[in-house]
């Protein structure tokens, strides 16, 4: 990922989000890391990064998986529960 220059409460989140990606988060437990409420959050997220929380943090998984997607057997399925992708199981299971 880009090294991205950002306010230190941002920074804090993603330093968070990094070591725990897998994880469900939700926008109220970003928000409380950077001491910010919700909206305030996401709107100086989106404007030091760019982009929504999420799809940071959707876009952060897709980068750490990557090695596995590449360089193993293991199926999509599995790649994408290790990596948080959990929200999407239905789809998956789905298709």
């Amino acid at each position: 990922m880009p090294t991205i220059q950002t306010k230190t409460n941002i920074d804090i989140v993603i330093n968070a989000l990094k070591e725990n990606y897998t994880e469900d988060w939700s926008l109220d437990q970003m928000a409380n890391i950077s001491g910010l409420n919700k909206y305030q959050f996401a709107h100086q997220f989106k404007e030091e990064t760019g982009i929504s929380p999420y799809s940071w943090l959707q876009l952060y998984r897709l980068f750490k998986s990557q090695h596995s997607l590449i360089n193993t057997d293991e199926s999509i399925l599995s790649i994408a529960l290790e990596h948080g992708f959990k929200k999407f199981l239905p789809i998956i299971v789905y298709l």
